[in-house]
């Protein structure tokens, strides 16, 4: 997903529990994730689970509209995730 017209996905209110899930063509290696939380204050993240094969990370959001990066480390091999919204602000 990219900052493009059409390639942003957000929930309609949907807030703890909503999920999306990334299906690659092929195994990828994931060596970190980057996340832009919403501009409205009241509508932001807190927290994430990423499950990337199996392997999870969860990840502490700032409330702040900017992008964060979150390192993978040792990097993941797999062919999708799925990222969970566990809190929010």
């Amino acid at each position: 997903m990219t900052d493009a017209p059409g390639s942003i996905w957000v929930t309609d209110g949907e807030g703890v529990g909503a999920s999306l899930a990334v299906k690659f063509k092929s195994k990828i290696m994931i060596n970190k994730i980057e996340y832009l939380n919403r501009e409205d204050p009241g509508m932001r993240n807190r927290e994430l689970v990423f499950d990337m094969g199996g392997v999870k990370k969860t990840v502490e959001l700032r409330n702040v509209a900017e992008v964060e990066t979150f390192t993978i480390d040792p990097p993941i091999i797999s062919d999708g995730v799925t990222m969970t919204i566990t809190g929010v602000y």
